[in-house]
């Protein structure tokens, strides 16, 4: 990991699940979920499981991905898709992408990254030392980022050929503390040359456009001193 350097690879199959008659106008071919594998029966199993039971929340061990799937799916979800961003080095990294629509719409995006020699899930501590001055890089550039995403909103309120409604200033300001208060060095993304670190900040669907832009992206050449060896 310490590299990225290219080496152990895996397969990732795509299971295509039904589509729904509710959305089935909507959802053309992207019902899509992951199916890993390494060669390995054991290490499939515990990726496959964790993948299935975390996306769907689902606590019934025996119940398969199918069936699963479905039931999590029913007259909700009218879009599911994955992407593999890393796949090298006995580590996999992939993204979750759902889009479900109860009384509104809304879409997010889930994160996963395995040792695929183990089949265990890599907290980020796994990949890159987070005590000391990586960690303290991240907190600074998410305190710095937020501040400037402030600013924009005080610059939008206060432009008079703004159609931005002051009244919704506060809570919107609100929002945005909520989020970098709450943010926590866990979610991350590994790329072929760069981690991503993942800050979402998710705003009613009203208010959508005002979503903060927090990018927390580290080149391998910056923090190589910081990558772990060992997955």
């Amino acid at each position: 990991m310490g590299t990225f350097a290219l080496g152990q690879r895996v397969e990732v199959d795509t299971f295509r699940l039904t589509q729904s008659e509710r959305f089935s106008d909507l959802q053309s071919e992207k019902m899509n979920f992951p199916i890993v594998r390494t060669g390995n029966g054991r290490v499939d199993s515990l990726i496959n499981l964790d993948l299935k039971n975390s996306v769907t929340s689902s606590t019934d061990l025996n119940a398969s991905l199918d069936s699963a799937l479905s039931r999590w799916v029913g007259d909700q979800i009218m879009y599911l898709d994955f992407q593999v961003s890393f796949n090298d080095d006995g580590i996999l990294s992939l993204q979750v992408f759902v889009e479900g629509c109860g009384a509104n719409c809304s879409g997010w995006t889930e994160y996963f990254n395995y040792s695929t020699t183990s089949g265990k899930r890599l907290a980020i501590g796994h990949v890159v030392d987070t005590n000391g001055a990586f960690r303290a890089c991240v907190y600074n550039d998410k305190a710095v980022q937020y501040a400037n995403e402030k600013r924009k909103l005080s610059m939008l309120v206060n432009d008079p050929e703004s159609d931005f409604d002051p009244s919704l200033y506060a809570l919107v300001l609100e929002r945005y503390e909520d989020c970098e208060n709450s943010f926590r060095l866990a979610s991350f993304v590994i790329h072929p040359h760069h981690i991503e670190v993942i800050a979402h900040c998710y705003l009613p669907n009203a208010l959508k456009h005002l979503t903060p832009e927090i990018s927390l992206r580290y080149d391998k050449a910056a923090i190589e001193p910081y990558l772990t060896k060992e997955p």
